[in-house]
């Protein structure tokens, strides 16, 4: 469906997310220019889940065939303890509503792809210095380019200068905390060859979930990364963050540490981490709370980590960002044809409809960790144990389930209401709700 009028959009950061955004706005014929601080793509990132509602809006872009070749629905999570060689829980996806697993470099080129095909501009090495909002939005960079539009959309991620600069009196820096997770990646035939790994390793997709106190291991088979295996190690209290707001929270790192850091772990951990020859370390960070996520004109739009960054541990980010970029492209389609006017009430029910839904995601993904690093105890014993049990259930039949985000999050209802979110309909929903005066034709 094409838009009923072509607006002028800049779009600041040419990430996943920005770059899925540019695509779905320039096939419906929107002017769109991306501009990027970078001198080229990103090539620094590791595996990333792309989640069902995520994979419905990039194919409702054209985008679904490219990613559905460049990513692979994992068969299974297997869940287990640092102390015993049984998993806790072997947790099948669902046909039809599995994840993709894949990496952030991938889904990033093919963005990029889609982008320059629907005749999407994107211009690199465009640092993005000043926000003018009162009148027509208009944003210079570095080397004195100067670019206004109907909308501007900060998709410049977790450190976002549009965010900063849309609320310069206020403290919008990002927050790193005192979590870092370590990056590895093994070749698959190496591992393979390892008597002690036998079998972790053979289905592509499959993740290995491994509890320890203040700790996690990530075993997850990569299907893009050349035929290798990657792992996230995840320590929750590495020490304090760096202060300096310019300071890399992405470096390189000692496999030394993170087999000393893991040291207690199982056999078969430790198996692996004897294979990992180098390493990054990523500190995780939040966005700051912000008081909107748009202008007070309504026409420069936060989205993405730009807007809610959140901590990995539901495998959402980047989805939902995604997800954002199909309720942003649903709703401008109801601009009407010399109504620039409607922009505004446009990006307000775009907040509106998405701030419920990120929130609750976000606070999963911080409520996860906590579960998931729990110290030796009454506690830890406690979830292992309802794992266990979770392990026993019957079948569940799914199309008798109703989806419900105010569930329990092991609930059924929950799960589905996180896997199966259909955006045009909650959008049409929404349409027809008093929540905001979106315009007719």
């Amino acid at each position: 469906m094409a838009a009923k009028t072509a607006l002028r959009i800049i779009i600041v950061g040419a990430g996943p997310v920005g770059l899925a955004l540019a695509t779905g706005l320039a096939k419906d014929g929107h002017s769109v220019t991306v501009l990027e601080r970078q001198s080229s793509l990103q090539v620094t990132g590791g595996p990333i889940y792309v989640q069902p509602p995520a994979i419905r809006v990039l194919e409702s872009f054209g985008l679904g065939d490219a990613v559905q070749s460049i990513g692979v629905a994992g068969p299974s999570i297997i869940w287990s303890y640092k102390d015993t060689s049984e998993p806790l829980l072997v947790s099948p996806h669902r046909p039809n509503h599995t994840p993709l697993s894949t990496d952030r470099q991938t889904v990033q080129k093919v963005g990029y792809e889609g982008a320059v095909a629907a005749g999407a501009t994107v211009l690199f090495g465009k640092t993005v210095t000043s926000l003018e909002n009162e009148t027509t939005p208009t944003v210079r960079t570095e080397d004195g380019g100067e670019y206004s539009a109907d909308l501007i959309v900060g998709a410049d991620g977790i450190k976002s200068k549009i965010r900063r600069l849309l609320f310069p009196d206020q403290n919008m820096d990002a927050i790193p905390t005192n979590e870092v997770i370590f990056h590895s990646d093994v070749a698959l035939d190496e591992l393979r060859a390892d008597t002690r790994l036998t079998g972790m390793f053979e289905h592509p997709g499959s993740c290995h979930f491994t509890f320890g106190p203040g700790r996690v291991n990530v075993l997850l088979i990569e299907p893009v990364a050349e035929g290798k295996t990657a792992a996230y190690n995840v320590v929750s209290n590495y020490g304090a963050p760096p202060t300096d707001r310019n300071a890399s929270w992405y470096n390189s790192a000692e496999p030394s540490e993170l087999r000393e850091l893991f040291n207690d772990f199982s056999a078969r951990d430790r198996a692996y981490l004897e294979h990992v020859k180098s390493c990054n370390v990523w500190r995780i960070g939040t966005a700051p709370e912000t008081p909107s996520w748009r202008s007070s004109n309504g026409r420069v739009l936060l989205i993405g980590d730009a807007a809610h960054a959140m901590v990995p541990h539901a495998a959402q980010g980047v989805s939902q960002g995604i997800e954002s970029t199909g309720v942003l492209t649903h709703l401008l389609r109801l601009a009407r044809p010399d109504h620039l006017d409607d922009v505004p009430a446009l990006t307000e029910g775009f907040e509106k409809l998405r701030r419920p839904r990120v929130e609750k995601i976000a606070n999963l993904s911080q409520n996860n960790l906590q579960v998931r690093v729990l110290p030796d105890g009454p506690a830890q014993e406690g979830r292992d144990a309802a794992l266990r049990k979770m392990g026993q259930m019957p079948a569940i039949e799914w199309d008798k389930i109703e989806m419900d985000m105010s569930a329990d999050s092991n609930s059924p209802q929950f799960t589905k209401w996180l896997t199966a979110y259909d955006i045009p309909l909650e959008v049409e929903r929404f349409v027809k709700s008093d929540l905001v005066d979106i315009p007719s034709s």
